[in-house]
């Protein structure tokens, strides 16, 4: 095979694949993620070659300083910062425009759950359901947490995920993640396919509230490679998992074209290309950790001063 084609970068061994020229970064960068499981795997990869992960930091502080409100919920897995997972793009506007202060936090998506308890469908379930009132305090510790993690940062990454979503037409918001029937029961919901036109929408609102904290910050787009497991639509699985992705790469990169200081990083595109048995985990769903080094090696072989 010709070296100098593409071809030969990619399906052997971990892809090849050169990410925007016009980016450099401070050797001391602070990083605010906001994104999928993906994300925190951005996070721990950054921290280890030196960078602050600001959002993991201050995070992590805020549920150590605050066990009453961040009890874990048995049997459900994943690292504290899981709680911060955003899974479509229309849950993380609302969550932006929070931390930006151009949208009220309220108390919508918060579900009963009995005993006086509610369910945080803003967030994910890592943690237990909790009074009215302590929802509410473990929102606003949340949101203070994030907002000293933005005026800090220098890097706004932004891991988009998912098209499917469930949109409540009370509160006029997004579900981050998939309600439990029971919880759901007497909820004016709707499922929603985010179409391009949402997606980019919800990712203007992104940026234009990145832009009100951090007028100057570099924001950096990536699309998960993390697949369905399921669809709620008629398609296959398959099928919709492959629109969903290409939709959201489709979002980034006409992102990347409407705002100057916001770049496309193709670690999807690493991943998708690259040889299938290394990229994966067994499970054939979460991405290896040696294929996330290889990601985060060619972001800080190329950007970091």
């Amino acid at each position: 095979m010709q070296p100098h084609l593409a071809a030969a970068r990619i399906h052997d061994g971990y892809a090849e694949v050169a990410g925007p020229t016009d980016l450099s970064l401070p050797a001391e960068a602070r990083f605010f993620c906001v994104g999928s499981c993906f994300a925190r795997e951005i996070e721990d990869a950054i921290e280890t070659v030196g960078f602050d992960p600001a959002t993991k930091t201050l995070v992590i502080k805020t549920i150590e300083e605050n066990p009453d409100l961040f009890e874990r919920n048995e049997g459900v897995m994943g690292r504290p910062t899981a709680f911060l997972n955003r899974y479509n793009l229309g849950s993380m506007a609302d969550l932006m425009q929070e931390i930006a202060g151009t949208r009220e936090s309220d108390e919508g998506l918060l579900y009963p759950a009995g005993g006086g308890n509610f369910h945080d469908y803003h967030y994910t379930r890592l943690f237990k359901s909790k009074t009215l009132e302590q929802c509410k305090a473990r929102r606003a510790a949340i949101t203070e947490a994030y907002r000293e993690a933005a005026a800090n940062a220098d890097v706004f990454v932004f891991t988009l995920g998912l098209c499917e979503s469930f949109y409540d037409l009370n509160s006029d918001r997004y579900l981050n993640v998939t309600p439990d029937p029971k919880a759901a029961q007497g909820q004016d919901l709707e499922f929603r396919f985010l179409t391009l036109e949402q997606n980019l929408e919800a990712g203007r609102k992104v940026i234009e509230a990145v832009r009100a904290l951090k007028p100057d910050a570099t924001i950096i787009l990536t699309v998960s490679p993390v697949p369905l497991d399921a669809t709620f639509t008629d398609m296959d699985v398959v099928v919709a998992n492959s629109l969903a992705k290409s939709t959201l790469v489709v979002a980034a990169q006409t992102l990347t074209q409407m705002y100057d200081q916001c770049k496309y990083f193709p670690s999807y595109d690493m991943v998708m290309n690259s040889a299938q048995d290394g990229a994966w985990l067994w499970d054939r769903k979460h991405v290896a950790q040696p294929m996330v080094n290889h990601i985060m090696k060619t972001f800080t072989d190329r950007y970091a001063q």
